[in-house]
């Protein structure tokens, strides 16, 4: 495990995270707001695909963990550069199997980085996807205070609800994004969430082609007490992905 950095499109420094296995599958491991690579959601995730022989990129995004800038730099787009960011790093180090786990917001950014460039898989955990800025606005006030919460102790700055950020989401269209996914993508989502509706991901489902998706029973937006039920889900599509990479 070491711990790697790379640039942004605009030249910030991004810090990652890397476990490398020997596996020809590298999967990217994003976090959702406030949080960051080393919350223990995530480093469960790297440790037991590592177990299972794949290897692994825990990354933060810009203003979080140990990456450059500020909390609230961060945007929809600006988790979306990170996000490719990250991929073409993997690529120059010979990677051509890459997929993807994403958290939350991390989550919308990745399914938004997919439409521009594939992932060997994708899994989505409780995405915020939004219809239009009116509703996204109303939801994420409460989400990012709720997330605040929890995750106050990872984050650089106390985070300020601002319109550059809710303007930026409303530009991207996510469900026209999820149209244009050919890859394989599990989506999972709580029932008992009361950050992102439930509703949210199973309209995702129907959006995607080639998704299939897993209800988890009495989990909350941050499956306080569903980590192994998420964890085992998340390790296992990414297992069926690898064996298939190699038949």
């Amino acid at each position: 495990m070491k711990k790697i950095y790379f640039q942004n499109s605009k030249g910030q420094i991004l810090c990652g995270t890397q476990s490398d296995v020997g596996s020809d599958l590298i999967v990217i491991i994003c976090h959702g707001l406030g949080a960051s690579k080393d919350h223990v959601q995530y480093v469960s995730f790297q440790q037991e695909l590592n177990e299972k022989g794949i290897s692994t990129l825990r990354i933060d995004l810009l203003g979080h963990g140990e990456s450059a800038g500020e909390y609230n730099d961060l945007t929809l787009t600006e988790t979306i550069d990170d996000i490719l960011s990250a991929k073409h790093e993997l690529e120059k180090q010979g990677y051509t199997q890459i997929g993807f786990i994403g958290s939350s917001f991390g989550g919308v950014g990745g399914i938004m980085a997919a439409s521009i460039e594939p992932f060997k898989f994708l899994t989505l955990i409780s995405p915020p996807t939004y219809y239009d800025i009116h509703e996204m606005v109303k939801s994420s006030i409460y989400v990012l205070r709720e997330l605040m919460k929890v995750n106050k102790k990872t984050t650089k700055n106390k985070a300020k609800i601002n319109m550059k950020f809710f303007k930026d989401y409303g530009s991207h269209d996510s469900y026209a994004a999820a149209e244009k996914i050919l890859e394989p993508v599990l989506i999972i989502h709580g029932d008992e969430d009361k950050i992102v509706p439930l509703v949210k991901s199973i309209e995702l489902h129907k959006r995607i082609k080639n998704s299939k998706m897993k209800i988890l029973k009495g989990a909350d937006h941050h499956y306080t007490d569903a980590q192994e039920r998420l964890t085992k889900e998340i390790v296992n599509f990414a297992k069926e992905q690898y064996k298939e990479n190699k038949t």
